[in-house]
């Protein structure tokens, strides 16, 4: 039995793989180590080159807290080399009070382990890149039936007329067009459309034709003048591509419902039978819902065709991404051959998948840039809204959440409080608007995209699907509401570090939250209040706070039920204190 084991109760967790080491570029490593039921502690990378082991060198991990106390599982550190990464070994040293272990594929150990970890190469393909336009950007979704008409024919139902799964209400791309200057004045620059392609339903979730503009919404030329004319602007478009399914009424199912299994895309689909029979819905479809069939990405064609729809877009309409529908129940093998396959097209495209869990899978840099963040929605739900939660359980998932993703990806999360598959938020947060306005600000000074949903911005309401995707009151659009969004959506062009910055967090107490946000020449503190007392925070509480004179005596306070987002003064940032 060795006589070295040590007796601490702490966990660490390290693997070998790319969600604990990766390349950011050929020269340059992140490294991460998780340790549970740690006291306060500090942790080394002790690295040397396999060829040179006698010659050791150490890197400082840091965590996310930018508190003196820290409440952080996750460690972390980029190792930033002379030449291409390669053939390393190294071991976690880490030092809790006055006792100091090594963690390596041995384990825990007093002693430095004979074993150790390592990495092996960075090839160029290893290396994450992502679209630098998207990083900190402002996002707009748009469900385009409702969003805005220019005409009132009479064969439309008035505007304001309470929506169905099924009445249509003639929003346009024309009628989005003519609102870019709204939506500049909210700094919104990337617009996230539902469906346009041809389908029967208002939603055209159940496409007939993905190379045709639904004519209720206009023409191809109608999607190019958009594009030019938001690129003119700076904004950015996103098309939803729903290449998981098509819809009942789409030729190609259609041909299988009077041939059956001999019809010569039968294989397209997944039939259990000679024919269909929509009563027993003996064929695979989304949700179990029948008009909806899913496609078999296992075969070649269906895949091929996919392929060229995602490519014929870019080509046709200069488009700057995808939002991908129930991104997860289609296979891994057929998006990484997706993103090759546009990239080829457009470098910079943005792509971002539908899922509603843990995306990680999705998040290693060779799938997606980011995956719609409901995990992220639900905690700002609970603990600015609802109060269902702390501030140090907040901390701790949004940790969770950032550490399931590469660093490169942290700046193009797309964050959001709704969505047309949710109830409207301001219908969540009906008996608590100051909650709201304080989840509302932690999105914008969150890391990531913060993404609103037509209409949220002028406090518009509903319950979940038909009663969410009510058409924009524009009657109404300068009121109380619009004026908070537009005035705290503008943080983001006044304060660089709220785009591109680095993040750190503090749980202040179970009531009081702290972002920090860092670039080259921005320092910003955002602090959230949820107590019903003014909260005073010492600026020499926070890690990287230089104590220049009398900096214990300065104090920034904060109204109960109110939140703040403060530059730091230049000259009052350590460079060593930042991680």
């Amino acid at each position: 039995m060795r006589s070295d084991l040590p007796t601490s109760m702490m966990i660490p967790l390290h693997e070998e793989t790319r969600s604990y080491i990766y390349p950011i570029r050929k020269d340059t490593l992140d490294v991460r180590l998780r340790l549970f039921d740690a006291g306060p502690c500090t942790v080394r990378l002790i690295w040397f080159k396999r060829a040179h082991p006698t010659k050791t060198y150490a890197l400082d991990l840091k965590t996310l807290d930018a508190s003196k106390k820290i409440q952080s599982v996750w460690y972390h550190g980029t190792l930033v080399l002379k030449e291409t990464a390669r053939y390393l070994k190294y071991v976690f040293e880490i030092k809790e009070q006055d006792n100091t272990l090594y963690y390596s594929p041995e384990g825990l150990t007093e002693a430095f382990p004979q074993t150790c970890f390592q990495y092996l190469y960075t090839n160029q393909n290893d290396i994450i890149e992502t679209p630098s336009w998207a990083q900190g950007a402002i996002g707009y979704h748009i469900f385009v039936d409702r969003f805005n008409r220019l005409d009132d024919r009479q064969d439309l139902i008035p505007w304001q007329s309470r929506p169905t799964r099924t009445n249509v209400f003639g929003g346009t791309l024309k009628g989005i067009t003519e609102k870019l200057g709204y939506l500049k004045s909210l700094s919104v620059n990337m617009i996230i459309l539902t469906p346009i392609f041809k389908a029967t339903s208002n939603h055209k979730y159940d496409t007939t034709d993905y190379h045709a503009i639904d004519p209720t919404f206009g023409t191809t030329e109608d999607l190019n003048h958009l594009v030019s004319s938001a690129h003119a602007l700076d904004i950015k478009i996103i098309l939803d591509g729903v290449f998981n399914h098509v819809g009942y009424h789409h030729p190609w199912f259609q041909d299988v419902i009077r041939h059956g299994n001999k019809s010569m895309v039968a294989d397209w689909f997944d039939l259990h039978g000679d024919k269909v029979n929509q009563q027993k819905r003996n064929y695979a479809c989304v949700g179990d819902y029948k008009w909806m069939p899913k496609l078999n990405h296992s075969n070649p064609d269906v895949r091929k065709y996919l392929l060229d729809v995602g490519s014929s877009w870019i080509n046709k309409s200069d488009i700057d991404g995808w939002r991908l529908d129930v991104a997860d129940e289609i296979d891994l093998p057929f998006w990484h051959a997706f993103k090759n396959h546009v990239a080829a097209h457009k470098k910079d495209l943005y792509l971002v998948g539908e899922s509603w869990k843990n995306g990680h899978d999705l998040l290693q840099g060779d799938v997606f840039d980011a995956v719609m963040n409901y995990r992220l929605r639900d905690l700002l739900i609970n603990f600015f809204i609802t109060n269902t939660i702390d501030a140090n359980t907040f901390k701790s998932h949004v940790e969770d959440i950032l550490f399931s993703m590469p660093r490169p990806m942290w700046h193009l999360s797309y964050n959001l409080l709704g969505s047309h598959d949710t109830k409207r938020i301001r219908t969540i947060a009906k008996d608590n608007p100051h909650g709201l306005k304080l989840a509302i600000g932690c999105l914008v000074a969150m890391i990531g995209i913060p993404v609103i949903f037509y209409g949220d911005e002028l406090g518009l309401t509903g319950q979940n699907d038909p009663d969410c995707r009510k058409p924009m009151p524009w009657e109404t659009s300068r009121n109380n509401w619009f004026s908070f969004y537009q005035d705290t959506l503008s943080k983001r062009e006044i304060h660089p570090s709220l785009k591109h910055g680095s993040f750190v967090h503090a749980a202040l107490s179970d009531q009081v939250y702290l972002i920090e946000r860092t670039s080259d020449d921005d320092h910003v503190l955002c602090l959230f209040n949820l107590s019903k007392e003014t909260y005073t925070l010492h600026l020499d509480e926070i890690i990287g706070i230089t104590q220049i004179e009398r900096a214990q005596e300065i104090h920034i306070h904060i109204n109960a039920g109110t939140f703040q987002i403060i530059r730091i003064p230049e000259g009052m940032v350590s460079e060593t204190g930042r991680p």
